[in-house]
């Protein structure tokens, strides 16, 4: 079996705007404290002390707007499929994600990652990033930057579509 081109191809500005990023940190706080509430919940639900509340919030924690990127993103169809990427966002430390990303974004620098400028808006550019795949998700530092930042709904709140 061969394998599979799996990038993101993304429109953006050429650097991210102080404010911009100062708007998507706030943003990414609040999802980061979304993900903390499921997590202890369905640890709650798993230690069998789990009250109606945590029961009712992990049946709507896939549709929260909080959250909506991130289950989008990643297609899960439960929590418990879930939980460990969950984990992950509930105990990322967003400002210094964020500056990372922000460093990689305007810098354009990494193994995985292409850039050049949009035809139609010299302000802009069109960024490729990924790697080919035999099932598995790509490891290269770009698309990995592209696949958080959709977990917590950045590219939207600093210009990128």
């Amino acid at each position: 079996m061969g394998a599979d081109l799996i990038v993101h191809i993304c429109k953006g500005p050429l650097k991210i705007p102080k404010w911009r990023l100062r708007q998507a940190t706030t943003h990414a706080k609040r999802v980061v404290k979304q993900a903390k509430k499921v997590v202890e919940a369905y640890d709650r639900i798993e230690a069998g002390s789990a009250a109606l509340l945590d029961k009712e919030l992990l049946e709507s924690a896939s549709k929260h707007r909080l959250l909506k990127d991130f289950f989008d993103e990643e297609n899960f169809d439960s929590i418990d499929d879930a939980y460990d990427s969950l984990v992950t966002i509930a105990n990322t430390g967003v400002e210094q994600f964020l500056s990372d990303f922000a460093d990689w974004w305007n810098s354009g620098s990494a193994r995985d990652t292409a850039w050049r400028l949009d035809p139609d808006d010299r302000k802009r550019k069109i960024l490729v990033c990924g790697d080919t795949s035999h099932g598995d998700s790509p490891d290269g530092e770009g698309y990995n930057f592209m696949r958080s930042a959709y977990w917590y709904g950045i590219p939207q709140r600093v210009g990128i579509r």
